[in-house]
């Protein structure tokens, strides 16, 4: 089992293959590495000072137990939280949380690109993120355009992210909007 166990890790840690680009799978256990400890770092700060949405929820929760009780019509209901949500911005309350947790993961993630070309996830799997053209160091430029890449690869279904699958260069979206591509360390060569 222990051999199994390092077999596992081997293959994992310096990658299968001649290709310097790292593997989807790679790619897909250093997200699921960075999300946990992201979730672990920031969760309880968002649950602290994140509270911007809170008279919102209140507002539509009470507008909700009033139809619930049938202290109003399933018409005046619908009125009532389309003013509130249109007219009144609560839309915006309610949006407004995620804006800031966006913003703030972004921050820390850009941040860690910035002075490790690579994430907490990703250095723990021996790969770091460069230029596609250069094999350099990529600019603040390119690390911001990556993060607002991710959002666009997100949207469609994550097809931005299968993209790694078949891309010759194991490229997502967000790799093709700022020009970068994800490498073993090992294997580092100019793309």
């Amino acid at each position: 089992m222990r051999r199994m166990l390092k077999k596992f890790w081997d293959w994992l840690y310096w990658g299968k293959g001649a290709s310097p680009y790292a593997s989807f799978e790679r790619r897909l256990m250093a997200s699921m590495v960075d999300t946990l400890l992201l979730t672990i770092a920031v969760a309880p700060l968002f649950k602290k000072f994140l509270t911007i949405s809170i008279p919102a929820k209140q507002t539509l929760e009470s507008y909700l137990a009033a139809y619930q009780a049938g202290h109003m019509t399933e018409e005046a209901f619908n009125e009532q939280v389309t003013q509130y949500l249109v007219a009144d911005g609560g839309a915006y309350l309610l949006f407004a949380d995620i804006g800031y947790q966006m913003l703030f993961v972004g921050i820390i993630v850009i941040i860690f690109w910035f002075c490790k070309n690579a994430t907490p996830g990703k250095m723990l799997l021996n790969m770091e993120i460069v230029d596609a053209r250069t094999g350099n160091k990529p600019s603040l430029f390119q690390w911001v355009l990556r993060y607002v890449g991710y959002l666009i690869a997100v949207l469609p279904m994550m097809l931005g992210f299968l993209w790694i699958l078949w891309d010759k260069k194991r490229q997502g979206w967000h790799d093709k909007i700022a020009g970068t591509v994800v490498i073993l360390k090992s294997q580092k060569e100019k793309p």
